[in-house]
Parts: C-alpha cells; sequence; structure tokens
C-alpha cells in the first residue's frame, strides 16, 4: 500500500531576494521524459518582503528519482525564466 503524500511534501517553491514577482506570476512543470505536463497550482505567499516566493503545489504526483522536470516561471520581472531539476532522491 503506497502512503498519501503529507501536504508540505507537496510543495515545491521558487524564491528571489530581488523580487520580480508579480500577482500573475504562474510556474509551469513539464516532465523531460515524454513532455509530460504535470499539474501545479501557485501561489505568491504574502509578506512583502525578502526573499519573495511563489508556492509551487504539485497536485496529486511526487517526483520520481532520475527524472527531469522542467519549471518556468511566468512573468517573473516581466519575463520566463526556466530551469531544470533533477531529484536524486525523494
Amino acid at each position: 500500500m503506497i502512503k498519501p503524500a503529507e501536504p508540505e511534501q507537496l510543495i515545491w517553491s521558487f524564491q528571489s531576494n530581488r523580487g520580480g514577482l508579480a500577482a500573475d506570476t504562474t510556474a509551469t512543470v513539464v516532465r523531460v521524459s515524454d513532455g509530460m505536463v504535470m499539474p501545479v497550482n501557485t501561489e505568491i505567499l504574502a509578506g512583502g518582503g525578502r526573499p519573495a516566493t511563489l508556492k509551487i503545489l504539485r497536485m496529486d504526483w511526487m517526483p520520481e528519482v532520475n527524472q527531469t522536470y522542467r519549471v518556468t516561471i511566468t512573468n517573473y520581472n516581466g519575463n520566463e525564466l526556466t530551469y531544470e531539476i533533477s531529484p536524486v532522491d525523494c
């Protein structure tokens, strides 16, 4: 039996000491191996201080070891920022 993930285990975040996160800043996550768009919800965390934080809540999926995920932050300083992550332990 697979144990369901705890809510805090489903959260990734993107932080910026330079600000640049707007109310409409969002993120998308794509599993690179098959191009699958992984469902996420995003939220700007309030507080007004630095670092500015975008909460990325994975919707009912867990990252897999040795998979690569491409994260695109939209409307970060008015642009897109893309990076890839590859978990080594989950």
